[in-house]
């Protein structure tokens, strides 16, 4: 889960993936479940991918309110089952 690194208090957010605007509704559908914009503004992204890697910032209409960098490092297997190691970064 993500969260923006701003002031988020009483604000209605739009997170974008580099230039891309994520919509909730559309996202949801369109990665079956796999990412998803929850209630309180934070960003959620199961199964991480490589190309889950990329800059997301969070906006309040036209004001940048945070940015965070997302690494997919490497994949790590645990008997038959794949862990995924990540970091993330605000700034």
């Amino acid at each position: 889960m993500m969260t923006c690194p701003g002031d988020t208090q009483g604000k209605f957010l739009r997170w974008r993936n580099n230039s891309y605007v994520i919509n909730p509704s559309k996202v949801h559908v369109k990665t079956k479940g796999r990412v998803k914009i929850d209630i309180g503004n934070n960003l959620h992204i199961r199964k991480l991918q490589n190309t889950d890697a990329a800059i997301y910032s969070c906006w309040d209409d036209k004001i940048l309110v945070g940015t965070v960098r997302l690494e997919v490092l490497r994949h790590r297997w645990e008997g038959a089952t794949a862990r995924t190691c990540f970091t993330w970064d605000y700034f």
